[in-house]
């Protein structure tokens, strides 16, 4: 919406749409300069010029061929398949709760609630607002509740503060119902309090620092219980290469290392590992899947297949997907690709 009301307005100014993209790309400071230097007003013309960027240049015709093509497709020989439409309910949740004890509550698999919620890019609800929140279709009142059935000081396994500017430990502990020194404790500081803006801080659940073992996902205990190694990353590595070799997940060894999942990982730093914490979780997938012949499954995909949907389909979860295929949470499946979706 803002980017249409301000297309709008850079209409209403130069009163050419050609004229509004470029402005919409260099600024319309830019435009207006090149109008008075030339005294064109043509947007083809100025394009002749040096008064506009190579990219701004680009860019108009660039819109202009990509509205001409999604009109007529067909006339310039692309097809697609829509992607199936999403299903889910929504249902709404006061205050903050961890993604992955919400999973727990609706009986699916972390990744499935984090794709169906994208907004919430800390992984939980936000504290002290009333959010509204998709689950799978038929697991509304089911997971309400399962969650009026937990404590509240179990509902945040650990979460992070970016510090604001007049922000102190005292404030953000009352805001979050944790004492100073727990907060101090799960971010190695010793007895300082002297925090940033723009500073990223660990907060425990309340009550409870031994849950921020470095994992904000549903694991088994076994997992946080073993020992935290620190790697230092090389050319090439990705998170999903060395949850692959320490056979943890990626989000396990983000949470740990306090970096975002997404991120690109810069040849130097330094992540902490906890190895092996995806083995009981490929057990307990496998049990429940897994019959007296223990035969896999296969499907053969096809266009508009997801991991999600293959999940839903076969009762399975996208991380069992994922584990018994080696694969990663995001991978784009490729028609004609053969997965194992369980076993028999």
């Amino acid at each position: 919406r803002a980017a249409a009301a301000y297309m709008k307005r850079l209409y209403d100014e130069f009163g050419d749409w050609n004229l509004a993209l470029a402005a919409y790309n260099a600024g319309e400071g830019k435009v207006r300069r090149a109008i008075a230097n030339t005294g064109q007003s043509d947007f083809w013309e100025l394009a002749k010029t040096r008064h506009l960027h190579t990219e701004t240049k680009n860019h108009v015709p660039a819109v202009l061929a990509a509205t001409l093509i999604s009109k007529q497709p067909e006339k310039y020989g692309i097809s697609f398949v829509p992607e199936p439409t999403l299903e889910y309910e929504t249902i709404r949740i006061d205050g903050a709760v961890d993604l992955a004890v919400l999973a727990e509550c609706a009986g699916a698999d972390r990744e499935s609630l984090v794709a169906l919620n994208p907004a919430l890019r800390r992984a939980q609800t936000p504290p002290g607002a009333v959010t509204d929140l998709r689950v799978p279709l038929g697991f509304g009142e089911s997971t309400l509740a399962a969650l009026a059935a937990i404590p509240e000081n179990e509902r945040v396994r650990g979460m992070r503060h970016v510090v604001a500017r007049g922000d102190t430990l005292s404030r953000i502990g009352k805001r979050y119902g944790v004492p100073v020194g727990e907060i101090q404790a799960t971010n190695s500081m010793g007895r300082r309090t002297l925090i940033h803006s723009g500073q990223s801080l660990r907060i425990p659940s309340s009550g409870s620092r031994a849950r921020m073992a470095g994992d904000n996902e549903v694991a088994p205990r076994k997992a946080t219980r073993a020992k935290a190694l620190t790697y230092r990353v090389r050319s090439g590595d990705t998170l999903y290469a060395l949850a692959r070799r320490y056979n943890t997940t990626p989000e396990s060894i983000a949470s740990a290392s306090g970096i975002s999942p997404e991120r690109r990982l810069r040849v130097g730093e330094r992540l902490r590992v906890v190895p092996g914490s995806r083995r009981a979780e490929s057990s307990r997938a496998g049990k429940a899947t897994t019959g007296s012949s223990g035969e896999a499954v296969t499907h053969r995909v096809r266009q508009g297949d997801t991991l999600w949907s293959l999940a839903h389909r076969y009762g399975t979860s996208v991380a069992a997907l994922c584990s018994w295929n080696s694969i990663a949470p995001a991978a784009i499946l490729r028609p004609g690709a053969r997965l194992t979706v369980g076993f028999k």
